[in-house]
């Protein structure tokens, strides 16, 4: 779950420092970003809940 709130905190930086962070715009106009945070936010939230009891967890 750590990589999902990192994630998320990165896509709130670079959004509020848009326009203003030389580096964050320059890196937003020249590239395309994809942040995907969880595929299945639903399937992620029952593995961590029953992990315990799943073969092979």
């Amino acid at each position: 779950a750590v990589g999902r709130v990192l994630l998320l905190q990165l896509i709130n930086y670079l959004t509020s420092h848009y326009l203003r962070d030389p580096l964050v715009t320059r890196l937003l106009n020249s590239s395309r970003v994809h942040i995907l945070p969880s595929m299945n936010p639903d399937g992620f939230e029952s593995s961590a809940r029953d992990c315990m009891y799943t073969v092979g967890r």
